[in-house]
């Protein structure tokens, strides 16, 4: 039986081709166990002949010798005699072999012999046709299929519909219906990927809170350079008006530069200053902390295996290691030596012996108590150890726990006493993100979380240690501002709803009796605000009125507790900005060295995860170039742009040139 196509699929491809000059001669099927493909052939202007395959069509289910009219329809109507058209060509002599030939592999497609695998073994060489490892050469990438879809949408909007075809006329039908797949896939949910960050608080916070004290504390770094406007025009840098001084010059920041402090030539970096110093004569240095974990199975989940063979990869995530490192802005992590650790347990032994004479003399601060910088990580032995900024452990119930808290701020007192090291004539600016052990508060301090309704309790099988007196800050209907509340019960003090209580004093009196003393108790509030299927109601949760409380809301975290005893500052960032932080890069870029090099076992993952802070994959330039991106996103969020559109605004910071070196040598 003849085979033929169906009336509106054959006018379609014969519309195409009359449109390139060519002469329908021949369709043909080519079949295969579940699926076929149609085959095509024509003579071109140029009296040669060629022949056209298309993507493979599924038999209807169960039926063997059907066909899909609709997929053919729906191929024709988009076919195009082209060879990026998707669908293999054949040349003239491959033409003349008949149908049966199997034909070259598509250009169109990427290796189909990428496996999972343990190991990373050699690629395999080359196939015909196709340039280089990645996507073939001449293939559609995103922004060029983006391009294409954004043309297509104007011509129909238009009424062209002619028109809007020819523009994805080298498209094939799969290729169209993913592309535009991908783009609404993006259209419905990448918003919602932005949309945390514009949460109304997050907004507030970041306009009103952070950036104005990122803004003011970066004035105090030294990343400024004191120039001439003729200079800032040969160098076609982008300043800001903020940084205009009153005799004509302007500050320009090292980070508006194509180059990287470190390429700098000397001269111009011995120009590297900062606007403004502290009081006591300091400058400042930005410090960025976070945690990051590796896991012995996470290596690389794509590797060339030959075809027909599947390589092995071990099942779950394995044991892990935790890293809780801080990095300085435009250096990276500090390294010290014995001498310095000694230096700094000596500064850290002062600094206890005044805190105890403070304390002594009725200061109500909780004295430091001295301990041994045991919480940096080392390598060597003696003498010859070498330390750096951050703190490995393996976490696990069985080995060396969880971090806590309390690992943080001591973690936090040894690098914070390195730095008064290395760096002593500037303060130490740091910035956190909102983990869960970063906003711990010091013991005794006032705690809606350290307490229960009523008074006592035990929280993890201890009992909840007792709270120091607060001072009102907000007059409240029984108790003024400066009046002093004890938050423990004192002899001749008892709960209000229960007078006859004989084991309440020492403990902590809990939200019941604390609200009830500054005339805020209103009788049926609850922990939740409402009861068990009914909508919460603030103004009846004990938790939520008595956070508002300034004295409760405006307690100092032990980070910032910490920070003020080393004389620095505690940012925090807004939440769900870790575009913020350039540690989170550098992260990044370790586990990227960490995978190539995986073996799947615990040990090679000790040895590679030092190894991956190493200059050979963390040089100075790349640390410099996350300082330099984390600053333009600063930039874009100062200049009130937000979402998808500040990503857009802070690819585009860049400076057009280099200075030359008769620039800076001579300045004007």
């Amino acid at each position: 039986m003849t085979f033929t196509l169906r009336l509106e699929a054959l006018t379609a491809i014969r519309d195409a081709l009359t449109r390139r000059g060519g002469t329908l001669t021949l369709v043909t099927q080519v079949k295969s166990a579940k699926k076929y493909r149609l085959q095509l052939t024509a003579d071109l202007s140029d009296g040669s002949s060629s022949m056209w395959r298309s993507d493979y069509i599924k038999y209807p289910k169960g039926q063997t010798k059907a066909r899909d009219w609709s997929a053919e329809a729906k191929w024709a109507a988009a076919w195009r005699p082209s060879s990026s058209s998707g669908s293999a060509v054949l040349s003239t002599e491959d033409a003349r072999r008949g149908s049966n030939d199997t034909p070259p592999p598509p250009r169109g497609k990427r290796p189909r012999d990428c496996q999972p695998a343990a190991e990373i073994l050699t690629p395999p060489p080359k196939r015909p046709g196709y340039e280089g490892a990645g996507r073939p050469k001449g293939t559609f990438g995103r922004k060029r299929l983006r391009a294409m879809l954004d043309r297509y949408r104007e011509r129909i909007e238009l009424g062209q519909v002619t028109c809007g075809r020819l523009e994805v006329r080298d498209l094939s039908s799969a290729m169209l219906d993913a592309a535009q797949e991908v783009e609404k896939h993006e259209q419905d949910w990448r918003p919602a990927f932005l949309k945390r960050q514009s949460n109304r608080d997050v907004l507030k916070y970041r306009v009103e809170t952070y950036l104005p004290a990122y803004f003011e504390h970066r004035d105090y770094t030294e990343i400024w350079i004191d120039a001439s406007m003729e200079e800032v025009r040969s160098w076609e840098v982008e300043t800001q008006p903020r940084d205009m001084k009153e005799d004509g010059r302007v500050w320009v920041c090292v980070h508006a530069f194509a180059e990287t402090l470190s390429e700098f030539h000397p001269d111009l970096r011995a120009r590297v200053t900062s606007k403004k110093k502290y009081a006591d004569g300091r400058r400042a240095i930005f410090c960025y902390q976070d945690e990051c974990i590796y896991r012995a199975h996470d290596g690389e989940s794509k590797a060339w295996w030959p075809p027909m063979m599947h390589g092995l990869k071990k099942k779950g995530e394995g044991q892990g290691i935790m890293i809780s490192g801080t990095i300085v802005g435009d250096v990276g992590f500090v390294e010290g030596t014995q001498d310095d650790i000694d230096k700094a347990q000596d500064l850290r032994r002062e600094r206890c012996r005044i805190s105890e004479e403070k304390h002594a003399a009725g200061d109500h601060t909780r004295p430091e108590k001295y301990r041994d910088i045991n919480m940096l990580y080392f390598e060597g032995e003696g003498d010859d150890r070498k330390f750096s900024t951050y703190y490995k452990f393996e976490y696990g119930k069985n080995k060396e726990g969880y971090w806590t808290g309390e690992k943080m701020i001591e973690h936090m007192a040894d690098v914070l006493d390195l730095l008064a090291v290395k760096f002593p004539r500037h303060r130490p600016i740091c910035f956190f993100d909102w983990s869960s052990c970063h906003d711990c508060v010091e013991e005794g301090a006032p705690s809606v979380t350290r307490m229960n309704a009523g008074y006592g309790g035990v929280r993890k099988g201890q009992e909840i240690a007792p709270q120091n007196a607060t001072t009102i800050l907000e007059d409240t209907p029984k108790l003024k501002v400066g009046a002093v509340q004890h938050l423990t019960f004192q002899q001749g003090e008892y709960p209000f709803y229960e007078p006859g209580a004989t084991d309440h004093v020492g403990k902590v009196k809990g939200m019941k009796q604390i609200l009830f003393e500054r005339g805020l108790w209103i009788p049926g509030m609850t922990m939740s605000g409402g009861k068990t299927g009914q909508e919460p109601n603030k103004k009846m949760s004990m938790p939520a009125v008595l956070r508002a409380q300034k004295d409760f809301a405006n307690v100092d975290s032990s980070l910032e507790v910490l920070l003020k005893r080393h004389g620095g500052v505690a940012l925090m960032l807004p939440k769900f900005h870790c575009e913020l932080n350039p540690i989170e890069l550098v992260w990044g870029r370790s586990k990227w060295w960490v995978r190539r090099n995986c073996k799947y076992t615990i040990a090679c993952l000790r040895e590679n995860v030092s190894k991956s802070y190493g200059v050979h994959n963390l040089s100075l330039d790349i640390v410099q170039k996350f300082c330099r991106k984390v600053a333009n996103f600063h930039a874009v969020y100062d200049a009130g742009l937000t979402g998808a559109e500040a990503v857009e605004a802070q690819e585009k910071c860049k400076s057009h040139r280099k200075p030359a070196p008769s620039e800076y040598i001579n300045p004007k």
